[in-house]
């Protein structure tokens, strides 16, 4: 079972994915400056995120546009990420 967790940049953010914990940047700091044993996903762009910059050690799952989200897309995408270990996915 994978355990997932969605890093909110603003507190404020106010939707919300059902099922699935969030975190305040403070608390995804306290996890990289901790040690934590977790993965960390950049969901951004590739263009205009991740080969712009990322947060340190993330791997890139870039977001597409909607009509590219099939199940085969994502299975693909997630195949490759631990089940054993909790998973932050970030965007900008």
């Amino acid at each position: 079972m994978v355990r997932a967790g969605w890093f909110m940049k603003r507190d404020e953010l106010s939707f919300a994915l059902p099922g699935i914990p969030r975190i305040t940047c403070e608390e995804l700091k306290q996890m990289m400056g901790g040690g934590a044993d977790f993965v960390l996903v950049d969901a951004g762009p590739v263009e205009s995120g991740y080969n712009m910059g990322h947060l340190p050690g993330a791997i890139s799952i870039p977001n597409q546009p909607e009509a590219s989200y099939t199940e085969e897309w994502i299975t693909m995408q997630l195949e490759g990420l631990p089940t054993d270990k909790l998973i932050v996915f970030y965007c900008d």
